[in-house]
């Protein structure tokens, strides 16, 4: 895994983005744990008292959820999301052109993620009086987990708008787009 002091350029980082960072580990964490206990729990019920708590896989559900949009939103922060880099680490491409592609990359996600949140929005005021059937929970609580990872998302690629558009005041070399794609591989 790729040193938190070279994933981000400097040893020193914003206290902001370290908190950002460690609760949406710990949240992933506790959810993850959470999903567990509440499987093994409707295993238990189920085969063990030939009954079943009629909740616990509807909440499972929702907890995934959860949990797959902010690990999107972890990933992008640790830039392991499925990539086609093949134009970036051409050696026939110009660094202009490979910086144009990063910017123009950065500026577009931070585009598709700014609708998703504002649409997201539109979609919990028109469903906010729907209720999950067997809990009969407010599915708002269920899409907010959308707005909430988009905005992470957001910061995250703000942060490398703004580390490409740093790296145009200096040259960037093939060799240092190849290390820094092998350095994100490298688990």
């Amino acid at each position: 895994m790729v040193s938190n002091e070279r994933q981000h350029g400097s040893g020193q980082r914003n206290a902001f983005l370290v908190f950002l960072e460690r609760m949406e580990d710990n949240l992933l964490a506790i959810i993850l744990m959470a999903i567990t206990v509440l499987v093994l729990a409707q295993v238990y019920f189920r085969f063990f008292t030939e009954s079943s708590l009629t909740w616990s896989e509807e909440l499972s559900r929702f907890l995934m959820i959860w949990m797959t949009f902010l690990g999107a939103s972890v990933a992008l922060r640790r830039n392991e999301h499925i990539q086609i880099d093949n134009l970036i680490k051409a050696k026939r491409i110009s660094n202009g052109t490979r910086k144009g592609i990063l910017i123009l990359r950065a500026i577009l996600m931070i585009a598709f993620l700014v609708s998703m949140f504002y649409g997201t929005l539109a979609l919990m005021q028109i469903t906010g009086f729907q209720k999950s059937p067997s809990m009969r929970l407010t599915m708002t609580y269920v899409y907010a987990v959308i707005p909430i990872s988009s905005l992470l998302m957001v910061i995250y690629a703000f942060i490398e708008l703004a580390k490409n558009l740093r790296s145009s005041q200096r040259r960037f070399p093939v060799q240092e787009v190849n290390d820094r794609v092998k350095e994100e591989m490298i688990p």
